[in-house]
């Protein structure tokens, strides 16, 4: 095993920064709790009202209409229970590509489900949408993804919104993978409900948020106190709060008065690697290679390689990809992604998804490059 590790799956989760893991380590002595009266409590709370307030800025969202959650899949949990008695919601159209949580949660809301279909290249169609809310014709709560955590194929859900509300329909969008990676503005894309994960841009698991516009209201899903203004009982997970304020921080750019986004420049290395695969690899293609996706993710289909097999054999040369959503990676079902979009069995059991950061160079590409080609040239 190499002892300089390359980590291709940010998707699954970003690693901290040097600088957020070592203010990390400064808080962890800290007794923070945020509904502590005495200045230690309020010093934890000014640290997550700050956070809340940077993370407003950052996608452009009133502070007071953003909640902390444990992540992104309480979210859109809390979304398909409490958010559909709120809204008097009696249908659902959710994608068929859309992450795990958001079908099951959609599966188990207790309403009707409509299902959207997608494109061979994992788009969405807003007319299909407006078809299918104009059959319908009721109070309909529709979710869609902004950017897909398998293929990174990104839609246009400020179109889809105009749809929804066309129709006097709730749009909500998972983000979750989208934050940080692409510009995601909250007003601008004019959804009612959003989704996001602070776990996705390098803050420590264990905390999300859910962006609700100020005349949208909802019951906690957990109950048990005030917290969160009264929509999210439980004393808040500070630490990782924190290490999002931390990440938040360091993307803004103090002379320019606005955010950076740290994944900028890795559209250039993604292009990189494309070009050296395909031409490279004759046995080698691309998902959705010609769509608009997230500047670092490829999902890649190796038609003589068996994915785990050759997940195995990249790890233990040091290299880290995965085969898939990572909540996911213990199915046997395959990706229902790929299914959506029409591809087979076969196709995603030969499939790997790798998800590159604003921490990698052309060397690490060049490095992972000659390491399958090690690979390659001892199987044939």
């Amino acid at each position: 095993m190499r002892e300089k590790r390359i980590y291709f799956d940010h998707n699954a989760t970003s690693p901290m920064s040097q600088k957020v893991g070592s203010e990390v380590v400064h808080w962890l002595s800290k007794p923070m709790n945020p509904s502590s009266v005495h200045a230690q409590g309020q010093h934890a709370k000014g640290i997550m009202e700050q956070t809340r307030d940077l993370l407003g800025n950052y996608i452009n969202a009133s502070e007071a209409d953003i909640t902390f959650m444990s992540g992104g899949t309480e979210a859109n949990t809390t979304v398909f229970t409490k958010l559909l008695d709120s809204l008097s919601i009696t249908h659902c159209v959710v994608g068929t590509t859309e992450h795990i949580s958001v079908l099951q949660a959609a599966q188990n809301s207790g309403v009707a489900v409509s299902y959207l279909p997608c494109n061979q290249n994992g788009q969405y169609d807003s007319q299909q949408l407006d078809d299918l809310l104009k059959e319908k014709n009721c109070r309909t709560l529709v979710s869609l993804m902004l950017a897909n955590n398998e293929t990174g194929v990104v839609q246009n859900i400020k179109q889809m919104t105009i749809i929804a509300h066309k129709h006097k329909c709730v749009l909500h969008t998972d983000a979750a993978q989208a934050l940080g990676k692409i510009n995601v503005n909250f007003k601008d894309i004019g959804c009612d409900i959003m989704t996001l994960c602070g776990h996705k841009m390098g803050a420590l698991t264990g905390v999300g948020a859910l962006v609700t516009k100020p005349d949208i209201h909802f019951a906690p899903l957990i109950v048990g106190g005030g917290h969160e203004y009264g929509r999210r009982a439980g004393t808040e997970n500070i630490l990782a709060i924190a290490s999002w304020m931390s990440v938040l921080k360091n993307t803004q750019d103090k002379e320019l008065s606005t955010y950076i986004l740290p994944f900028a420049h890795v559209l250039t290395i993604r292009t990189y690697l494309e070009n050296e695969l395909t031409k490279r690899f004759s046995n080698i293609y691309i998902i959705a290679q010609g769509q608009d996706r997230l500047p670092n993710t490829i999902l890649c289909c190796f038609k003589d390689y068996d994915a785990m097999e050759l997940l195995i054999l990249l790890d233990i040369r040091g290299v880290s990809v995965s085969i898939g959503a990572a909540c996911s990676s213990g199915s046997t079902k395959g990706s229902h992604v790929l299914k959506a979009m029409g591809y087979s069995q076969e196709v995603a059991s030969r499939t790997l998804r790798i998800s590159l950061g604003p921490e990698h160079r052309k060397e690490d590409i060049d490095i992972f490059l000659g390491i399958l080609e090690n690979i390659f040239f001892k199987k044939s």
